[in-house]
């Protein structure tokens, strides 16, 4: 689970999941539940192409460069911000049978899982 600064949170792990699938119930469970998170994961040749492409170029502009690029605050937060609204839209159309919990505009359950995430 990552916070809205994309700070990762482990919640469980489950070193030996179960995904055999004994009845057809089970099946269709999970099955659907493999299929969301790969979905929501947007885990596609054309993704991992993308992300090749994407890691090469920058690679080619640190050896031309250096590795710091300069941008101005504001222009970081217009990054993030427009990066986000992407982010949220792409996994409100991806959710499948998953339920979106966090963030929430409710400010209750909001407290309640930033408590959950205070070591």
């Amino acid at each position: 689970m990552m916070d809205y600064q994309c700070k990762p949170y482990l919640l469980e792990v489950n070193h030996s999941p179960s995904f055999s699938t004994d009845s057809p119930l089970d099946e269709k469970v999970k099955g659907e539940l493999i299929r969301d998170a790969v979905r929501l994961l947007c885990l596609t040749k054309r993704r991992r192409q993308m992300y090749n492409r994407n890691h090469r170029a920058l690679l080619d502009h640190r050896m031309m460069v250096g590795k710091f690029l300069r941008i101005p605050p504001e222009e970081k937060e217009r990054y993030r911000a427009e990066f986000n609204r992407i982010r949220d839209e792409f996994e409100m159309q991806h959710l499948g049978s998953f339920e979106k919990i966090y963030p929430t505009d409710n400010a209750a359950k909001a407290k309640h899982f930033e408590d959950l995430l205070k070591f």
